[in-house]
């Protein structure tokens, strides 16, 4: 059976929102003369959305429009400073990626911007690690459909999708996907799924699924 491991970013692989602020304030203000005061608490609360709905909810004396297009620009800028200050992952990310790249493909579905995986991967070196990655800029459609089409693409007859937000956990299941909630991210689950508490839980929970 081909099983794939797909990954949602922030709140999974890291949390880089404290510097994603920082450089969307200055984008605000740069574009439209804003001075806003966006922080990664407001970040975190918010990501897991698709980008356009993020503008319109930290943008909201703007229209539809500019908010738009300032949080396109933003997340232009944002994968000129990541891959310039490359935040840390969270702990363990990079060794617990490259044992499991050798047992199964792994991939990156998000709701992030087109150039985030690629940004991520970079800053953190896990470039080698993965087989392939989608976002809403690739196909125009969102989380449940995106990991539904990287299956289908890449012949997943099973996938199980790591992520930390209730969002996540309703997107694998409507594409078909089994889900692991990470547990030390952004969002806590109610309902009682399979959770880590670390990435580093992920190997050997892969390795005792497979026996």
């Amino acid at each position: 059976m081909n099983t794939g491991l797909i990954f949602d970013i922030d709140g999974t692989l890291w949390d880089a929102t404290d510097a994603i602020a920082i450089s969307y304030n200055k984008t605000a203000e740069r574009m439209y003369g804003l001075h806003t005061s966006i922080t990664g608490a407001d970040l975190r609360a918010l990501f897991g959305r698709e980008m356009h709905e993020i503008g319109e909810r930290l943008f909201t004396g703007l229209s539809v429009q500019d908010a738009h297009d300032l949080i396109d620009q933003c997340t232009v800028d944002e994968n000129v400073m990541l891959r310039e200050i490359k935040p840390e992952p969270y702990p363990g990310v990079r060794e617990t990626l490259r044992v499991l790249s050798e047992e199964f493909p792994l991939y990156i579905v998000s709701n992030c911007a087109s150039g985030y995986p690629e940004s991520f991967m970079e800053a953190t070196g896990t470039e080698s690690c993965f087989s392939g990655h989608l976002c809403p800029d690739d196909t125009g459609c969102g989380k449940a459909d995106n990991i539904r089409l990287l299956m289908e693409k890449e012949k997943l007859d099973n996938a199980i999708y790591i992520g930390d937000l209730d969002l996540d956990m309703l997107a694998a299941r409507k594409a078909g996907a089994g889900f692991i909630h990470a547990a030390y991210g952004f969002g806590k689950i109610a309902e009682p799924v399979q959770k880590i508490d670390s990435l580093t839980e992920l190997d050997t929970l892969m390795i005792q699924s497979a026996m």
